[in-house]
């Protein structure tokens, strides 16, 4: 029987074949000796040779969705971090994104093949509604020097408020504008809200139960007085309530009260100039209504402010132009005089800095 083939017409034998015919042709002593000069294939030889190059950092997840939590408790959650490369992986470290987030890996260098645990713990504290935090892992990988692990929730407050700003915005004053906030607790807790604290010369508070919005719902009234100082209003109120675990929280109350006339702007702002710069600004004064009252004369705080006035329907048109000679900071002010027997006099500020 004819053995050895021509090498045109060789093939290739499988590995069990190759040994069966081995096996027929040598016998067993034979064979063994041919099978331990043949070389393994890699992967079976060295597990080592089957990561890639280099330290590489891999991950069983990088995203963790914590659900629906409550306020003031803890979450944790344990990833596993391994090295699928061939050199040392080290954590350099790891920052995250806030101080209610804590991470600690159990080992910072990883070897080839080897793995670690990092746990992650999110307090949320007082935040509410979707959160997402992020902590940051810095390693010796190149091609992933920075890596993100990202904590998801949506943090239920104790007591959810469904308006934390009460923004009357224009009000003219003896409107009394009315605005609420709906205060809500978990069903079965004891929950009672009581009167708001501050800004009682601005709005007149009422507390009364919400059996619509819920069985432990409370709804805050805030209705603008009709003897409300006039100007621009920002306020911050206290809210006190019985809860077994939060005793009050807080709203902002804002708005403006004016009379017949009010400009569309805070103030008049020259921004920053140099000396000798020859600026204007103009405002517009808004009348509430038909052309009842007037705007009769304007007089600044200071003789290198000029003004003039223009009607425009039954608005004015203030222009201030600026001539300052010296540099300063402008905290100046401009006086009108009306025929509103309700507010005779506005007074306009006048900002900004002269280099």
């Amino acid at each position: 029987m004819d053995f050895v083939r021509p090498l045109s017409a060789r093939t290739t034998p499988s590995r069990p074949a190759f040994a069966l015919g081995l096996f027929a042709r040598c016998g067993p002593t034979l064979l063994l000796a041919l099978l331990a000069a043949l070389p393994m294939p890699a992967s079976a030889a060295d597990p080592i040779s089957r990561l890639m190059k280099g330290p590489v950092i891999r991950f069983d997840q990088r995203t963790v969705d914590f659900g629906r939590i409550p306020q003031h408790v803890s979450r944790a959650q344990t990833f596993t971090v391994s090295n699928g490369g061939t050199e040392l992986l080290r954590i350099l470290k790891v920052t995250p994104d806030c101080g209610c987030t804590m991470a600690e890996p159990a080992d910072t260098v990883i070897a080839p093949g080897a793995s670690t645990t990092l746990r992650v713990v999110f307090n949320s504290g007082e935040y509410e509604g979707d959160q997402r935090k992020v902590v940051i892992l810095e390693t010796n990988d190149p091609a992933e020097p920075q890596v993100e692990i990202l904590l998801l929730s949506h943090v239920t407050p104790e007591v959810e408020v469904s308006e934390r700003i009460l923004d009357f915005g224009p009000v003219r004053r003896g409107g009394a504008l009315l605005l609420t906030t709906i205060l809500k607790a978990e069903p079965g807790v004891p929950f009672t809200v009581h009167t708001p604290v501050g800004a009682d010369d601005l709005v007149r508070w009422r507390v009364v139960q919400d059996p619509l919005s819920g069985p432990v719902a409370w709804k805050v009234e805030a209705r603008i007085r009709p003897d409300a100082p006039f100007g621009r209003f920002n306020v911050r109120v206290e809210i006190p309530y019985d809860h077994p675990k939060v005793k009050s929280d807080r709203i902002s109350i804002r708005g403006f009260i004016h009379a017949y006339f009010r400009p569309v702007d805070e103030a008049i702002s020259f921004g920053s100039s140099r000396v000798g710069d020859a600026l204007t600004r103009t405002l517009r004064l808004k009348a509430d209504g038909p052309g009842e009252y007037r705007i009769t004369a304007a007089r600044p705080s200071v003789p290198w402010l000029t003004t003039s006035l223009q009607r425009d329907g039954n608005d004015y048109l203030l222009t201030v132009a600026l001539t300052a000679k010296e540099p300063t900071r402008l905290r100046e002010t401009v006086r009108l005089d009306t025929t509103d027997p309700e507010q005779p006099e506005l007074v306009i500020d006048v900002r900004g800095t002269v280099r």
